[in-house]
């Protein structure tokens, strides 16, 4: 075996639909409706491949990008910037990423959670007969140009037909808190619903 055909570098294809077409049978080539079709899968393939290969080369890790290259892993999962910085826009990436593969289960739902309204202690409800409760208990509350992101990435995440609420609160909030305790009226600070 020679080096080159033990190489693992990521290597750029410029021209997936000659390659595609290059792939067809011999009789097929001719076929103008079937070159066509070939062509323009080819190109879905090509813009992926456009959009993936500089985040890949780039960016590296997803953790290790910022500025344009987070713009980019963004247009890969379907996560547009609108005006977050890097530090929240990475958690929305990371997020999006889940939300598209996941199946809308409860670990799913409070990973998803978790990442959006973070740093927090996240908390699952039931609420029959189809429903659940989300809480994050924050340091401090979210953002609204957050908070909407938020409410729209886990409406994402939620499997349809299910009816769900979202609620943040700040430490000591009116009601059970995270750690068991009891906070009453004269304590607690009530929690927000935001979806």
């Amino acid at each position: 075996m020679s080096a080159a055909e033990t190489t693992t570098e990521l290597v750029y294809v410029p021209d997936h639909a000659d390659v595609a077409v290059a792939d067809l049978l011999h009789q097929d080539r001719d076929k103008p409706r079937l070159l066509a079709l070939v062509r323009g899968l080819a190109a879905g393939v090509q813009e992926l491949e456009d959009l993936a290969f500089p985040a890949l080369v780039d960016g590296g890790v997803l953790d290790a990008s910022s500025g344009a290259q987070l713009d980019q892993w963004g247009a890969l999962v379907g996560e547009p910037r609108l005006g977050l910085g890097d530090d929240d826009y990475r958690r929305f990436i990371a997020a999006r990423v889940l939300v598209n593969i996941g199946s809308g289960t409860v670990e799913d739902l409070l990973t998803v959670w978790g990442l959006v309204t973070g740093p927090s202690v996240v908390r699952y409800f039931l609420t029959p007969p189809a429903g659940y409760r989300l809480q994050a208990v924050r340091a401090a509350w979210l953002d609204p140009q957050v908070r909407r992101r938020v409410v729209r990435i886990m409406a994402d995440a939620s499997p349809a037909g299910v009816e769900y609420a979202l609620v943040t609160s700040i430490p000591s909030p009116y009601g059970y808190g995270p750690d068991g305790a009891v906070y009453g009226l004269d304590v607690g600070t009530y929690a927000r619903r935001i979806a």
